[in-house]
C-alpha cells in the first residue's frame, strides 16, 4: 500500500494507543498536541507516523503561537501544515511566508482548490519550489459533501498538473469512491479524515455504501471495536482488498 492514510481527529492519548495496535498512521491537531498525556503517547509510541494539523478548520488563526506548537514538538513529526486561511489562497501563503522566513518552521504548503487562484497559482509555486516534491490539498470537504464527482474531476484535474513526478497529501479525503480511485496513482502520496471516528460517536460502520449503524446490522460492537474497524476499512479500500467484516479484538 504505497499512499498513506492518516487518521485525524488524534487528540487524546487512547486514539495513539488504538493507532499502535492497528499498525496506522495519525494526524494530530495543533490545539491538542502538547497536552501532556500526548506527549507521554508520542514516547511510547515512536513507531507510529504522525503530521500534525495546523488546526486551521477548527478556527486557529495565531501564526506565532502555531510555531511555538511546532517549535516544541514539530521533530516528532512526518510534517507539519501550514497554517492555512480556508478559502483565501492569498492569506495562506502570506502564512506559509512568514512560518517559513520569519519563524524558522518549515510546513507543508498547501493550495486552496476554492481559495481564489486558480490552477496556473499551483504551476507557479511548483516552478518555483524545484527541491520541493510534496505540498496539500485544501477546502475539498465542502466539494465533497455538495458534490462528489466534481471532487473527483478536481483531484484527477490536480493530478494531472503534477505529474509525472510531484505529489501531495489530500485533506479531508474519506470516501471509498475518491479512496478506491485514485490511491493507486503515483502523485496522490496521502490523505486524511475523521470519517472513522463516526465508530466512536455513534457506534456506525463505514462501507462503500456510506455508514451504517451497528445495531441496524445487527452487530453487538463497541464503540472502540467500530472504529477499528473503521479503520481496517480505509486500509482496505487503500489497498484494493475485499470489503469484509473482520471480526475485532482488543489490543
Amino acid at each position: 500500500m504505497s499512499t498513506k492514510y492518516y487518521f485525524s481527529g488524534i487528540d487524546r492519548a487512547s486514539f495513539v494507543e488504538l493507532l499502535a495496535s492497528e499498525g496506522a498512521a495519525g494526524m494530530v491537531n495543533a490545539r491538542n498536541a502538547t497536552q501532556p498525556a500526548m506527549l507521554a503517547a508520542y514516547q511510547r509510541w515512536p513507531e507510529i507516523p504522525l503530521v500534525l494539523d495546523s488546526g486551521a478548520f477548527q478556527g486557529v488563526t495565531d501564526v506565532t503561537w502555531y510555531a511555538k506548537v511546532v517549535h516544541e514538538i514539530g521533530d516528532r513529526f512526518t510534517w507539519v501544515a501550514n497554517l492555512d486561511v480556508i478559502g483565501n489562497q492569498q492569506a495562506s501563503d502570506e502564512n506559509w511566508l512568514r512560518l517559513s522566513d520569519e519563524m524558522d518552521v518549515h510546513p507543508l504548503w498547501i493550495y486552496q482548490v476554492e481559495g481564489g487562484e486558480g490552477l496556473n497559482h499551483l504551476r507557479a509555486w511548483l516552478d518555483t519550489r524545484i527541491g520541493t516534491n510534496t505540498f496539500g490539498v485544501g477546502g475539498l470537504v465542502p466539494i465533497i459533501k455538495a458534490n462528489p464527482q466534481r471532487a473527483i474531476q478536481t483531484i484527477k484535474t490536480i493530478g494531472e498538473v503534477l505529474e509525472p513526478w510531484r505529489k501531495a497529501h489530500f485533506f479531508g479525503v474519506g470516501t471509498s469512491t475518491i479512496l478506491a480511485r485514485f490511491a493507486h496513482e503515483p502523485w496522490f502520496a496521502s490523505a486524511d479524515s475523521q470519517t472513522w471516528l463516526c465508530g466512536f460517536k455513534n457506534r456506525e460502520l463505514l462501507t462503500p455504501r456510506g455508514r451504517w449503524k451497528c445495531n441496524d446490522l445487527d452487530l453487538e460492537l463497541s464503540r472502540e471495536e467500530c472504529a477499528r474497524q473503521n479503520v481496517r476499512q480505509v486500509h482496505r479500500w487503500l489497498s484494493g482488498r475485499p470489503i469484509q467484516f473482520g471480526l475485532l479484538q482488543s489490543a
